[in-house]
């Protein structure tokens, strides 16, 4: 009989008998028809930060390492996908899928779950990283096992075109891909992760800009505006030391110019005393001798 399926529960195609949970730190629809995901953007309980993983949400095609190939698609199932066909050529409702040898097509994960964590030590400065893992997938051979995939996200922004994902590995009926693009950072806060940066003042007008300070996922340059400004008098480190140099030496020649003007003009003084006392001394003299011939 059907089941009307509740809380954060679905089920996906019509006449089910159970519904199913899904997947961690998603939400089903309020139809209950399937998991919120499709707009491939996740955050921590709806906290900062946030990741828009919505660039790279478009199905890829990879070479496995068995030589079979690999489908992916991050947020939106492969149920149209004509590249994965089971063995009745009906297209696999799944995330990623495997396609052997013999080009069937076996589910490899059709329930996400949502993973954030730090990679190691938890500091002021580090990055919180995200990672989906596809689970509920067809048999793998004969382990009893089930196929699942994993993809993790690296930040890098300078990768700013789609890119494809790297196989990681493929063993034990887990694939695991890293994708690295700058959708993988978390999104970009405009008071936290921009500073700004002005240019020169030209003309009483300046250029100043905000600019991206932090690995997020956000323009290089996320704004520009034209400012009135005073061009600042700026005087290299050389000139000014090159100037206190001269001063020093300036004044250093103004002092020994005065003391030897200063000694100059006590032996000036000295030779006017000796002239003086000698003139006096020849007065005497001759006052005496004219006396003695009176």
């Amino acid at each position: 009989s059907c089941k009307s399926c509740e809380g954060n529960t679905f089920t996906d195609y019509f006449g089910a008998a159970e519904c199913m949970a899904c997947g961690k730190d998603t939400v089903a629809f309020a139809n209950h028809t399937g998991c919120d995901v499709e707009s491939c953007i996740f955050s921590n309980e709806g906290m900062a930060p946030q990741f828009d993983l919505s660039p790279l949400n478009k199905p890829v095609s990879l070479i496995g390492s068995d030589s079979g190939r690999l489908e992916l698609s991050i947020c939106s199932k492969l149920r149209g996908d004509a590249m994965c066909l089971d063995e009745n050529r009906h297209p696999v409702d799944a995330f990623s899928c495997v396609v052997d040898n013999k080009l069937v097509g076996h589910n490899a994960g059709s329930l996400m779950n949502v993973y954030m964590s730090y990679a190691g030590e938890v500091t002021p400065t580090s990055t919180m990283s995200v990672r989906l893992r596809y689970t509920h997938g067809s048999p793998c051979g004969t382990s009893g096992d089930f196929w699942r995939t994993e993809v993790s996200f690296a930040c890098n922004t300078s990768l700013t075109e789609f890119t494809l994902p790297v196989l990681d590995s493929m063993d034990n009926c887990l694939i695991k891909y890293k994708w690295s693009h700058i959708s993988s950072c978390p999104m970009c806060i405009d008071a936290v992760d921009y500073v700004e940066q002005a240019g020169e003042c030209e003309d009483g007008h300046q250029t100043v800009a905000l600019v991206r300070k932090s690995e997020c996922n956000g323009p290089q340059v996320l704004s520009t505006e034209v400012r009135s400004c005073t061009k600042a008098f700026s005087v290299s480190l050389p000139l000014v030391i090159a100037v206190v140099a001269l001063l020093t030496l300036l004044v250093f020649g103004i002092v020994i110019v005065g003391i030897r003007n200063k000694k100059m003009s006590e032996r000036y003084e000295m030779l006017l005393n000796d002239s003086s006392l000698g003139s006096s001394r020849g007065s005497g003299l001759k006052d005496g001798i004219d006396d003695e011939n009176l």
